[in-house]
């Protein structure tokens, strides 16, 4: 049974990882993906240059940036302005996580 841990949550989505499996679970408007850490590290990424890429584009909230996925068959969609706010709500997971991390390898 998944117990889930909030790593960050804002108005547009939120990440959580469950304390068994330790999946993550990113939402973001209707989308969810379970992702393990490092699916979730490289979707970050991911997310992070499409955005890079396209932040100077005119049309900020037309939804024309596609973002492919590990299902050849599944595209995300998405805004400048969108892709804005995903990218600060996995960056602040990552940071979370990097926490984590430093917190534990303290305790040792």
């Amino acid at each position: 049974m998944c117990c889930f841990k909030t790593l960050y949550s804002n108005e547009h989505g939120y990440i959580t990882r469950c304390n068994s499996c330790r999946h993550l679970h990113v939402c973001f408007g209707t989308t969810v993906l379970a992702l393990n850490q490092e699916q979730f590290y490289a979707f970050a990424a991911t997310v992070g240059s499409y955005y890079e890429a396209n932040r100077n584009r005119c049309c900020r909230d037309q939804k024309a940036v596609q973002i492919p996925t590990v299902v050849r068959s599944i595209i995300l969609l998405y805004s400048v302005n969108e892709l804005a706010r995903f990218t600060h709500l996995l960056q602040q997971a990552k940071e979370a996580l990097h926490k984590e991390q430093l917190f534990a390898f303290n305790l040792n």
